[in-house]
């Protein structure tokens, strides 16, 4: 069973190795592309991908969000009006908004508020809006500051 266990870890981890989709820079470069309003304040970027020069390790074998690179926001106003404020952001560079989810934004009381996903070609992104920065997975913010979440990924 162990002997299982590691040919299978091994396996995914060269596999992930192995991987020649688009480079994290691709969608760092996809979220570098919105343009949101001047009252949103950049918070960070984190990337996820197969090789060392991630922020976050992951194997897109086992994962369908690997690669891919997430940028955090603070904002001010209500839930619904930032998802429509992210939407348009998206939107603007070209991205069809083809999903929303929770578009009442009364969401669950520790993840989102609201969320939608819009894609453009084979690219996709994920924006969510959470309404603390400790529900959005910002760990040492504050936790009232109202967070949006964008995941650009293949």
């Amino acid at each position: 069973m162990v002997v299982r266990v590691g040919l299978a870890l091994t396996l995914s981890l060269l596999l992930g190795a192995c991987y020649t989709g688009a480079p994290l820079s691709h969608f760092v470069g996809i979220l570098d592309e919105f343009h949101p309003p001047a009252s949103w304040q950049v918070v960070t970027t984190r990337t996820n991908g197969p090789d060392s020069g991630s922020d976050h390790t992951c194997s897109p074998i086992t994962d369908a969000g690997c690669p891919s690179a997430v940028r955090f926001f603070f904002v001010t106003g209500d839930a619904r009006t930032m998802l429509t404020d992210a939407e348009q952001v998206v939107a603007d560079a070209g991205f069809r908004v083809d999903r929303e989810l929770t578009s009442d934004c009364t969401g669950t009381p520790t993840g989102p508020a609201c969320a939608f996903h819009a894609t453009r070609g084979t690219d996709k992104v994920w924006g969510y809006v959470y309404r603390s920065a400790v529900d959005a997975g910002l760990t040492g913010q504050s936790g009232t500051q109202m967070t949006i979440l964008i995941s650009a990924e293949h």
